[in-house]
């Protein structure tokens, strides 16, 4: 009897801690007999240390080889060989790249010039090898949901109650959006980032005859991408009413999370299918010392916060679809920016979305994001012209691989599980059956379930053909 609670208990603490296991698995390397020794020297060292690195994922057979929700959906799609190598030399960068911050992490980092060249060699013997391709395209997608926790925790009795708070907020958000009361007690501060390419500059880089891979892929070079993050930046303005409404680069100083008082955006340039073709999309993540609590039981509240402002651009140049989530992957709002993007709805069973339509005047005007006090929501969006931008204090813009490999105090930002370490959020005490995995948490790119009572992953490449169609208008003759 004794055994059979001990076993229930086990099984019940693996549920609650998500019963889900992203990291290295295997101390064997099956792809190659030769690089075995080296690779399970590292890997056990990464395990012991416990310093996974976890915004890609990497395929158990083959764990040199990574994969993100972009290569699980190409994956699956009829590539040649031409193709299936490019694939595969993109998820060897993106396990080499994580394993390069992995042993900065270790006390005593291995010399790993070595395994790399090993596990080079293996790449050429898996372009046309049946079984492999056989293994990666039966290998489960990329999930940030715990299907056990939602069987344990009777989630088809709870999912309706959820759905509904969250239509609630969503009729809330959309009934303040653009109409936000100002608190008479606060300011405003307005964030701009000074340095802005020309149009003739920028639209250079829409050729897709020149900036895209043979998987079809965006293509630029770090000076390109860089060029985009500046063109299209928005200008931010916060609400400020408490001193947490700074934005700056997060540190953890004695256990505790804040920001400093330089302004930064964090940046990645990533991809999503639109229209039956890969588009660009261009991130910016900024972060607030916290969500302060009104209350000690005030389960929304907690240390650090954030926003992840999305731009999604069609091959002209334009904007088609602005995005924000914050952080923990909760309050996505979708702001469609083109006339003729029609929402189709969410399912009946699923999370409804909130969905506000704000078209783009033209690439020669910037975004102004409105973000209240406090809970920083996106209560706002409006444009203003280039050369007629009203004056704010200047922030910088850093890449978002900073936040992995470099040290924020005393801790690096995000744990081998991809979530902010000491983030949590009362919040996930009430809903832990929904699903997701220390809800409320801060959290890494890759790990945003951005749904309670559905399933949604921010950076899903069919998210956006899921729920929008493109239906343009056709001029009267």
């Amino acid at each position: 009897m004794n055994i059979k609670v001990s076993t229930l208990l086990t099984v019940c603490l693996l549920v609650l801690s998500g019963c889900a296991r992203q990291g290295y698995q295997d101390p064997e390397l099956v792809a190659s007999s030769e690089c075995s020794n080296l690779w399970s020297e590292f890997q056990l060292q990464v395990i012991d240390a416990g310093v996974f690195e976890a915004q890609d994922w990497p395929l158990p057979k083959y764990p040199f080889l990574r994969v993100d929700r972009n290569a699980s959906y190409l994956s699956r799609q009829g590539l040649s060989s031409q193709q299936q190598y490019r694939w595969l030399l993109q998820a060897y960068e993106r396990g080499r790249f994580a394993r390069e911050i992995e042993n900065a992490k270790l006390e005593q980092p291995m010399e790993l010039e070595s395994l790399e060249t090993c596990l080079r060699h293996v790449l050429p013997t898996l372009i046309d090898n049946r079984d492999f391709w056989n293994y990666v395209r039966q290998h489960p997608r990329p999930d940030a949901y715990s299907t056990a926790r939602r069987r344990v925790g009777l989630y088809p009795l709870f999912q309706p109650i959820v759905s509904w708070r969250v239509n609630v907020l969503n009729e809330q958000v959309s009934s303040t959006f653009q109409e936000y009361e100002k608190d008479d007690s606060a300011t405003w501060h307005r964030y701009v980032f000074p340095q802005r390419p020309e149009w003739d500059d920028i639209i250079k880089l829409f050729d897709e005859s020149v900036h895209q891979d043979e998987l079809g892929l965006p293509k630029f070079s770090i000076p390109e991408e860089n060029q985009l993050l500046a063109y299209y930046s928005p200008v931010i303005e916060q609400e400020y009413g408490h001193p947490h409404d700074r934005i700056g680069r997060p540190f953890r100083l004695d256990g505790h999370w804040s920001v400093n008082e330089q302004p930064e955006l964090f940046t990645m340039v990533t991809t999503t299918r639109w229209q039956g073709e890969w588009v660009p999309q261009l991130v910016y993540v900024w972060w607030y010392a916290s969500r302060p609590k009104k209350h000690p039981f005030d389960i929304l509240g907690g240390e650090l916060d954030g926003l992840m402002w999305r731009v999604t651009l069609n091959w002209k140049g334009d904007v088609i679809f602005y995005d924000s989530v914050h952080p923990c992957g909760c309050y996505n709002k979708w702001f469609p920016a083109q006339e003729g993007i029609v929402f189709e709805g969410s399912s009946n069973t699923g999370e409804a979305l909130s969905v506000l339509p704000v078209l783009s005047p033209g690439p020669e005007y910037r975004p102004v994001v409105r973000l209240n006090s406090e809970q920083h929501y996106v209560v706002g969006l409006e444009f203003e012209k280039a050369g007629q931008i009203k004056p704010g204090q200047s922030y910088q813009l850093s890449s978002y691989n900073e936040l992995r490999q470099k040290p924020l105090g005393e801790d690096y930002l995000f744990g081998p599980d991809g979530i902010v370490p000491g983030t949590g959020r009362l919040e996930q005490l009430f809903i832990w059956n929904m699903g997701v995995v220390a809800a409320g948490s801060m959290r890494q790119w890759g790990h945003h379930a951005t749904a309670f009572a559905s399933r949604r992953h921010f950076d899903d490449p069919e998210l956006f053909e899921h729920y929008f169609d493109w239906q343009p208008s056709v001029p009267e003759e």
